[in-house]
């Protein structure tokens, strides 16, 4: 009987290390997922400020084309 309690005492511990190991495993696939939706924010924020660099550089280039100050300073 006695070996019966500590072997059920042995299984409830080790079910208790069982439970807080897949409690840690859940938080980090969960922290994993925040940085990856971070990660895709990052990035579109990095795409949509490069397509207005883009823009802003095709509108200045012909404005700057067309100033004939521009050319007196080149030359």
């Amino acid at each position: 009987m006695r070996r019966f309690i500590s072997d059920f005492g042995s299984f409830i511990s080790d079910a208790g290390g069982f439970i807080s190991d897949f409690v840690i495993f859940i938080s980090d696939v969960s922290g994993f997922i925040s940085d990856f939706v971070t990660f895709i924010s990052d990035v579109s924020g990095f795409i949509s400020d490069f397509l207005t660099f883009i823009s802003g550089v095709s509108g200045f280039i012909p404005l700057t084309l067309k100033n004939p100050l521009f050319y007196q300073w080149i030359f």
